[in-house]
């Protein structure tokens, strides 16, 4: 192989492992274009729904939530309460059935803007003893997160936003954050 080959062959490497690495650190994990309509410095407000059903004791859904509001109400610059008017995110924790599903989240949209949003705990499964209250806050942290357009995230473990653990409760971090004020500047 001749010299000047070999040193094009070796700079696609590179490059591509470079460009790996570089996705790798700044993972991506919006949900497709889907995001609330945001004007900057915009001061209207989400309409917040409630909707439980059946509770049982010892588990604390809306303290789940809650939670979740305080948590995502630090990645500025959105506030649970604050992102457009007009637009609902109503939260549900009722018995949805043995259905394979711990949480889950739904949003309508016009194009890519997301008009309405719900976030939903399956109490079916949730309720029994195996599901500590940190998971439950985990699970509720998560699918409020899908409802302002972020997809799981896979490479970290400090968060609510990866699927693959039950243990960061209800707790966001600094790549949450960033992912956030790149979706709403």
């Amino acid at each position: 192989m001749s010299s000047r080959r070999t040193r094009f062959v070796l700079g696609v490497f590179v490059a591509v492992f470079a460009l790996s690495t570089t996705a790798q650190l700044f993972a991506f994990h919006q949900w497709g274009c889907y995001k609330w309509a945001w004007t900057p410095g915009s001061s209207t407000s989400l309409d917040l729904g409630y909707a439980f059903g059946q509770m049982v004791s010892g588990r604390d859904y809306l303290g789940a939530y809650l939670r979740s509001r305080s948590v995502w109400n630090t990645a500025p610059p959105i506030n649970v309460f604050q992102v457009s008017s007009g637009n609902k995110l109503t939260w549900y924790a009722k018995n949805y059935g043995v259905n394979g599903w711990l949480g889950l989240a739904q949003i309508w949209v016009n194009g890519c803007t997301i008009v309405k949003g719900t976030s939903k705990l399956n109490n079916t499964y949730l309720r029994s003893g195996f599901y500590s209250q940190t998971a439950i806050d985990h699970v509720a942290c998560q699918e409020v997160g899908h409802t302002f357009g972020l997809d799981h995230n896979h490479n970290e473990t400090n968060t609510c936003m990866n699927d693959g653990i039950l243990t960061a409760g209800a707790q966001i971090n600094q790549h949450d954050r960033d992912q956030i004020l790149a979706m709403y500047p």
